[in-house]
């Protein structure tokens, strides 16, 4: 099970991105953030359509061994360079900026479907994703919150998230429960 929140970012040019895992895991190893992306690429698969585009989040775009998220994102974008992770291109590691800023990616050299364009942000611990999350959402950009990939999806917005982003978090996991079936590798997978 994991927590993808689903968050529309009108100041990025009125894009949707999902950012996981921003509640359920502290410190995910490489095995659970494969869950964790696979779910994500589940919850993108029931609400929209095409391939989806995965940033595995670190604070630099190269890999560095002092920085263990480097080393777990170049590991996730092999995996899905190899076809392990499905119907998802992933690229990193990648900073946020070049994840969500087609210049900032350019400016960095970082180049492909994913650079600019990421329609699912991976983050690399629970610190990183909640207080991306709370600075992404705020009080002002529309989002919904679920856990996936525990049988029945379970609406988990945060205790400080609007009226408006709970009630979307309950349709949302709703809307999920009634499209979800289980995948192989037992993830809820819409």
């Amino acid at each position: 099970a994991s927590h993808v929140y689903v968050i529309r970012l009108e100041s990025f040019g009125d894009r949707t991105v999902r950012l996981t895992d921003a509640g359920v895991y502290i410190d995910p190893d490489l095995a659970r953030k494969t869950a964790i992306a696979a779910n994500a690429v589940a919850v993108f698969g029931a609400l929209g359509s095409g391939r989806p585009r995965l940033a595995a989040l670190a604070a630099v775009e190269k890999v560095n061994e002092r920085i263990p998220a480097t080393l777990d994102a170049a590991a996730l974008r092999v995996m899905a360079e190899r076809g392990q992770l499905g119907a998802v291109d992933v690229d990193g590691p990648m900073p946020l900026d070049a994840a969500l800023f087609p210049e900032a990616a350019a400016g960095k050299g970082m180049t492909g479907p994913v650079a600019g364009r990421s329609d699912i942000l991976l983050t690399p611990d629970l610190n990183a994703g909640n207080l991306l999350a709370k600075g992404l959402i705020g009080h002002h950009a529309p989002a919904m919150g679920v856990v996936v990939g525990a049988g029945v999806p379970v609406a988990l917005p945060s205790r400080g998230d609007t009226v408006a982003t709970r009630r979307h978090s309950f349709h949302l996991a709703s809307y999920l429960a009634r499209s979800t079936t289980t995948s192989p590798n037992g993830c809820d997978k819409p």
